[in-house]
């Protein structure tokens, strides 16, 4: 393999490469009327290499979504209980004993800036019932306010944890898919080059002749 080859080589991915190389050697067998049938395997596995890929692009760019999602919910789900604990805070005062203060810790029975430092399937999992503690404790107006919004939230989060949930799980499905193709494009190979060497050995030609088929005997000359 040429340098430039080499080069162009280690920019790609072992996915990408395994369908050049498998381009390859098809094109190779075409070209050579007396072995073109050899190339059917591999053309069959380079048809369902571009639905593959499109598939992994897909579950690859819903992963991306999904986390961005998820990161964006976190974020809001932090400024909210911010807030609320700020608000309480505010309405009890130091008089009153502050974050001390039975209604406090009724909302936060963990200090919320441990809650805010989890992420977000642990968060809203430390998160009590707020609509309750609101109700049992008579919040004002305002912590109220904020109390829905942080409901709003939660039922955001789980949405966007299931969905994150289900790309993962898409992500793992193609990998496998892809890995069963690697195996079968790798396998189809040597069965060309078995088949190849035979040809060889049978018609007196040099190995160099059946690496010929190969692109890893491509010429060295730029």
């Amino acid at each position: 393999m040429s340098h430039r080859a080499k080069l162009a080589a280690s920019e790609i991915g072992p996915w990408e490469m395994a369908r050049r190389e498998a381009r390859y050697v098809v094109a190779s067998l075409v070209a050579d009327e007396a072995h073109a049938r050899l190339a059917r395997p591999l053309q069959y596995l380079l048809e369902k290499w571009s639905g593959l890929e499109q598939q992994r692009r897909d579950a690859v760019d819903a992963l991306a979504d999904g986390e961005a999602q998820v990161h964006a919910v976190d974020r809001a789900l932090d400024l909210a209980l911010a807030r609320l604990a700020r608000q309480l805070e505010a309405e009890l005062g130091s008089d009153l004993g502050g974050r001390a203060h039975p209604t406090f810790q009724r909302f936060f029975p963990v200090p919320p800036e441990e809650v805010i430092r989890l992420g977000l399937e642990h968060e809203i999992d430390r998160i009590v019932d707020l609509a309750q503690a609101a109700e049992d404790t008579g919040a004002s107006t305002a912590v109220r306010a904020v109390v829905r919004e942080v409901q709003a939230l939660e039922a955001q989060a789980g949405k966007a944890l299931a969905a994150r949930e289900r790309a993962t799980a898409d992500v793992a499905r193609i990998t496998l898919r892809i890995r069963t193709w690697l195996e079968s494009s790798s396998a189809a190979r040597r069965s060309v080059e078995g088949l190849l060497s035979a040809f060889a050995i049978a018609h007196d030609l040099p190995d160099e002749w059946s690496r010929s088929f190969s692109p890893s005997n491509d010429s060295d000359a730029d």
